[in-house]
Order: C-alpha cells, then structure tokens, then sequence
C-alpha cells in the first residue's frame, strides 16, 4: 500500500527493491545499488534492514518528509553524509545498528560472500554534521555497528534522549557532545571509553546531570568515583567488569537509583553502608561475585531492596543464610501481583526503557518461585511450620513501588497464625526481599572441610543470633566505638610491655627463655614411652606405603640419580624408589604430587649439592620434608652430600638439619670420604687449619681407585640398610648418634679386614 503509513522492505535485496518499485523512479539502471523513494508524504515507518545496502544517495528520502521511525540496521553501509538525511526534519527514530562491512553484495547473481579482513581494518565512516539535517532526532541506536575512530565528531552536536553505542568501538566521548539532554546512554563493550574516563573523569561530565540510564557492561570498569555526578540515575548497569570494591561515597548522591546491575565482578563483602542514600533501591543484582558473608552493614542496605540476584558466590556456610534464603523463597509469592502492576503501569505509545528493564528482570521470577517451591518442599521435612514465615511476608509486605490492592479475593480464609515475639525480634524481619535468580546450583555455601551444601540444607539459628542482633544504626555506632576503645586499650598495652622490656635486663630475658625450653624437654621426656610405641606401631604399618624412598633432587644431579642411585637402590627390586619424573601422577599439579609423594613414601631421601640449594622447588621440597616429618611425628630422613658445600651457602634448614640428622657423603675422585658432624669444637689457629687441610688434601691425591670402589660399596651398603630399616638414629647412652656408631664400626671391620 503505498498510500500506508509503514512500508517493511525488510530481508530484500537491493535489487530486488529496485525491480518491485522501477515503476515509481524515474530511472532504469540496473546496476544501481542504492534506491530513491517515490512521493510518500503519509509514510511514518521505514523498514529497510537486511537490504544488503552498501550506499545511500543524497537526498534519498527528501520524499518522505513525515517520516518519524527509521531501520537500516543489517546493511553494509561504507559511509553517511547529512546529504543521505535531508528532509527528514521530523524524524525521532534512527536504527543504525549492526551495520558490517563484511559482507560484499555482487552484481552478477546478486550473491552475498563475506570479506573478513573488512572487519579488521574498515568501518562505518559519519561526517561531522550527519545528524544535522534531524532536528527532532530522539532515539539513535548505534549498537554492534563498528564506528571509525573520527567518526566520533558526529555525536558531538547530537542533542538525542536515547543512545546506543555498545560494541561499536569508540575511542572517547567529548565532553559536550551530548549537550544535557541525554537521558538514556549505553556504551557497553567499548574498553576505550572506559580507559579514556578513568584517565580523566571530565569525559562524563557532559551528560551527568540529566542521565537517568546507563549502561556500562564488559567495558573494564574498575573505578566508580566518575559516576558522582549522575545525580539523575535511574538505571545502572554494571555487569562483567573488575569492579571490587564498593565504599560509602560510590552511590552516595544517587538518591534516584532503583536498579543497580554489578553481576560477573570482583564484589567483596562490604563492612561500611554502601546504599544508605538510596532508599528507592529497587533491584539489586550482586550475583557471581566474591560475596561469603553477609555483613550487618549488607543487610542493613538489602532492607529497602526487593528483588536481589546473589547467587554464584562462594558462601561461609552460616544458620543465618538457611533464614534469609527461606524469607526470600516465602517473599516471591506476591510476584504475580507486582508483574500486574508493571503492564498496568507501562506506557503502549513510547519506548520506554525503565519499563522494560524492570520487567526483564523482574519477569526471571517465575522460574526463581518454581524452584522455591520445589526446595522448600524437599527440605523443609521435619522442621517447623512454614506458616509463620508466610504470616512474616504478609504483615510486612508492601507495594512501594506501585501501590496495588492485591488482595481483592474475599473469599481468601484469613490466617490466624500468631508470629512469636522472637522471630519479630529477629535481624532478618524488617527485610522484604525476593531472590530473582535462584537456582539450588547457585546457592551454596562451603564449610570449614571444604564441603559444599545447599542453602535449605543449613539448620535455622535456633540461639546464635548475635551475629545481626537488631537492624539498629546505634548499634553499629555502639561496636565502632567499642572497637576503637578495644584498640586503644591494646596499643597502650603493647607500648607498656616494650617499655618493661626495654628498661630490662636482655640477659634475665634470655635465661627466662631457656628455662621455658627446658621445661619443654622435660615435659617431652614424659613420653618417651609413648613415642617408642608408637614408632613400632609405624613400623608394623609400614606396608601401607607405596614406595620405600622419595628422593629430592636438582636437574643437575639427575645423571648421577639415574646412573648410580637407581640402578643400585632398585638393583633386587625390594626397595621402590619414588622419582618425580616417573612417578608424577600427569595431569595433577606440582604441589599436589609433591605431598602425595611424600605420604606414600616411608623415608624421604634429599640428594645435598650446591645446586639443589639453588633450585626453589628443591628447597621447597627440603621445607615441606621438614614439616610433614614433624607434622607425622616421623624420623626418616635421609641427607646424601654428592658434594662438600661450604657453610656460608647452607640454609638455616640445613644447617639444622645437618646438625641433627646423620648424613652420608658421596665418596669421590676428589674429596674426603669421611662424614661430616657439625659438632662445634674449639677454635684452632689459622696456621693449623691451613695445614690440616694440606694434609688432606694429600691424603686425597694419593688415593687409589681400590679404595674409591670400597668406600662406595660401603656407602651403597649403609643407605640401603637405612632405607629397608628405615632406621631412626637417636643419641645413645655413650653421646654418640647411631649413625657414627655405624661408620665406627664398618672402619673397624676394614680395618680388621686389611
């Protein structure tokens, strides 16, 4: 009907469009692939999308003077000049989304093929002035089209109410470029604006004033201090940013605010007002953050919100939790009421946001009440009525959003259920909440073993009910001065105790210490017994483990571990020897095997080198040896020193370790076959020194390789009986460690041999 007031000329191509209304143009080429429209003084609504357009001519709809709504999203559209727009003075509705250069339209066949370079390189060039000729212009949607990065001049004298311009990869907003009558902004997905603004927050002060709607989602958004001046917001939408800390100053002058997205962040629990100017708080969506507790302070500001989505979060299984997840499961049954409202309320004639945001959210509580439903059911088995929680809902509930009678039905029996004094008492009944995204798999919380539970699954608070005693602000004044006392009072005391200890003697304090490590000893000397028990109750479980020795070593002894120690060690195949290149589980991190490893190992065994020193795993594996030991209460430690390294590269841990284990020392070419004992003995001159270790050394040289092989024989000998033992080298009655006793007589049974 070319008389009509709406013309879709939707999913054609251009072709196509020219062929249908050839009769009403004034040309015939067919290689024209952009149109001119006939007279069309009553057309109000244009629909041009998916057309396939990849030009406009000027003046291609000065003959559509009356035109209000226009759609070319979908099209492949290079440039826009304000010559394409004459005549359109009247227009208010401008849809220019999803607009790509990919796809290329051919003449021959009029086939689609897309370039995909186009989309690297290339996109939507505006002129400075192309919305000049739409005086009346109110709603402009950009959204998804990829914008040139001068293009953005073109917004500069736009004076719109509504704008689009998510994913469309604009570098910046000028700061005037909206002239105050922007009410209604999104720039979603364009990290660039973000970047630009949290360098200079003067880049949002051009529409802060009037803004009622703002739409901020996957733009890296960190910092919020830029949003002080939105003092009109309505709407705010935050979701699938870095956003991790929220202070009292964040929504401090938003008195407006109704609903507030901050969904797929970093949120933390928060232990200072954050909402207490925004009593109109609406919707409140805190879902998949880092939200574990809730705070006094969060449930003082969830008191006026009534619709909240806060699942997927990591949860401290608490009893307060299983409350507010009930209370919010009995609040979702006056949904209908309030979604009858809304279509009441909303306007048919305009676009209006607010509404539709309100309803997109609001509308999810269908499905959030099914499963209420479903789990109150199934956990409420044994646990009181559910009808005082319901009684709870009804007193309380009210329509503060639009004032709705929803209890017209007469024929409703009244509920003589009595609420007792305690639950009207308790933290939780002043809260008028209704959970929007419930879901029983996003509603968990973790215990202290790290088990996971549903939230029905927590028993109520039955006593413990200090932790939100009453929603009262003079409480919370009440702890902070309390705390500030319980401070005060500990400075002063630590000051007085560093005070004493100074003006004392450091000698008195040395000798209170090693009294109080005395009477340690002593008190472990009591069991003895004990201890003897259970090292033979260890030995007689020792086949629970799955291997004999775990061996700790740096990459640059692994040839003389695969060349001399396993061959040796695995020679009978009655030691199993644990290597972390063999016997790591793949798949399973480093940590973990390390400490399976260990647990399965009945002696841990650490290859002693300079190098091994220098590795950090190695040292991490000698810490971790050291307190898994004392952790099990266990002695098997085993210490091999390919190598002598000097004391001013040993770490405290082997230091200590060296001088309170038994150690081997690998005989070689070059060095000393005998066993180091860091036993402190009396200093000797340098002189004597010197010429001790001369000696030494010539005792070295004249060593023949006979007795090389001997001495390792002997060295293979001992750490396979140590291992196959697991032998535990206590202090004797003699003052001499079980391991000297071993190397005193395997030198007197070579002698005798000799």
């Amino acid at each position: 009907d070319i008389e009509g007031n709406f013309l879709d000329l939707s999913h054609n191509s251009s072709a196509r469009i020219i062929n249908e209304i050839k009769p009403f143009l004034g040309h015939h080429n067919q290689k024209v692939r952009s149109i001119c429209l006939p007279v069309l003084h009553n057309l109000r609504v244009l629909d041009l999308r998916h057309c396939g357009f990849s030009s406009l001519p000027n003046n291609a709809f000065a003959n559509t003077p009356n035109l209000v709504k226009l759609f070319l999203a979908h099209n492949s559209l290079a440039s826009l000049n304000a010559l394409n727009f004459n005549g359109l003075s009247n227009l208010r509705h401008l849809d220019l989304s999803y607009i790509s250069q990919d796809l290329l339209t051919g003449l021959i066949g009029y086939e689609q093929q897309v370039d995909p370079y186009n989309s690297l390189t290339e996109g939507l060039d505006l002129s400075e002035d192309v919305f000049a000729p739409l005086t009346n212009l109110s709603f402009l949607d950009v959204s998804y089209t990829k914008l040139l990065s001068y293009s953005a001049r073109a917004f500069r004298s736009v004076a719109v109410i509504q704008l689009s311009l998510c994913y469309t990869g604009i570098p910046i907003i000028v700061g005037s470029m909206m002239n105050g009558s922007l009410k209604v902004l999104d720039i979603s997905g364009n990290p660039g604006i973000t970047t630009a603004i949290h360098h200079d927050a003067s880049e949002a002060r051009g529409f802060n004033a009037n803004l009622e709607i703002l739409v901020c989602e996957n733009s890296t958004v960190k910092h919020l201090d830029w949003l002080n001046g939105m003092i009109s917001l309505k709407v705010l939408l935050l979701g699938y940013n870095n956003i991790n800390q929220l202070t009292n100053v964040t929504f401090a002058n938003m008195e407006s605010l109704e609903i507030l997205d901050l969904s797929n962040n970093h949120v933390s629990n928060w232990h200072q007002r954050v909402f207490v100017s925004n009593e109109n708080l609406f919707i409140l969506d805190l879902s998949a953050n880092n939200i574990n507790v809730l705070t006094t302070e969060m449930l003082y500001d969830m008191a006026t919100v009534e619709f909240l989505a806060i699942g997927q979060n990591s949860f401290v299984c608490h009893c307060l939790l299983r409350e507010f997840i009930e209370l919010a499961a009995k609040n979702s049954q006056a949904i209908s009421c309030l979604l009858n409202s809304i279509e009441m309320h909303k306007s048919e004639g305009d676009y209006n946001v607010l509404f539709r945001v309100i309803h997109s959210y609001v509308s999810t509580m269908y499905n959030s009440t099914a499963k209420f439903q479903e789990s109150l059911d199934k956990y409420s088995r044994g646990r009181s009525s559910t009808r005082v929680y319901r009684k709870m809902v009804n007193s309380r509930m009210t329509s503060r959003f639009f004032r709705v009678d929803c209890n017209n039905d007469t024929d409703v029996e009244e509920d003589d259920t009595d609420i007792p004094d305690d639950y009207v008492d308790h933290p939780l009944y002043d809260l008028n909440i209704q959970i929007i995204d419930f879901d029983e798999e996003n509603y968990k919380c973790i215990d202290l073993d790290n088990s996971e539970f549903y939230l029905f699954e927590q028993e109520r608070c039955t006593f413990d009910r200090t932790l939100l005693d009453n929603l009262n602000l003079g409480v919370a004044a009440n702890t902070t001065t309390a705390n500030i006392v319980k401070f005060t009072l500990m400075f002063f005391g630590f000051a007085l105790v560093a005070f004493i200890i100074y003006i004392s003697k450091w000698e008195y304090i040395k000798y209170f210490c090693i009294i109080v490590r005395n009477a340690t000893v002593l008190s472990l000397l009591k069991h003895k017994n004990e201890t003897l028990l259970r090292k033979q109750s260890l030995a007689s479980v020792a086949g629970c483990y799955m291997y004999d020795v775990f061996v700790s070593y740096s990459e640059q002894d692994r040839q003389w571990v695969l060349d001399e120690l396993l061959p040796n060690l695995e020679r009978t195949e009655d030691i199993a020897v644990c290597l972390h290149e063999r016997d790591f589980q793949v798949g399973v991190s480093i940590l973990e095997n390390i400490i399976y490893c260990m647990d399965q190992s009945r002696t841990l065994l650490l290859v002693m080198s300079e190098s091994f020193l220098l590795s950090h795993w190695c040292q991490f594996e000698m810490h971790l040896a050291q307190h898994r030991l004392l952790e099990t209460r266990r002695e098997q430690l085993i210490l091999v020193l390919l190598e002598d390294i000097p004391k001013v590269k040993r770490s405290k841990t082997l230091q200590y370790l060296m001088k309170t284990k038994t150690y081997i020392i690998w005989p070689q070419q070059s060095t000393v076959a005998e066993s180091e004992q860091d036993t402190e003995v009396k200093e000797k001159s340098k002189k004597e020194q010197s010429k001790k270790k001369a000696r030494s050394r010539k005792q070295n040289k004249e060593k023949d390789p006979q007795s090389l092989v001997e001495e390792r024989k002997l060295f293979w000998k001992r750490l396979r009986n140590a291992i196959s033992e697991s032998a535990v080298w206590e202090n004797d009655g003699n003052g001499e460690t079980g391991g000297e006793k071993r190397r005193h007589d395997s030198s007197s049974s070579k002698e005798s041999t000799a």
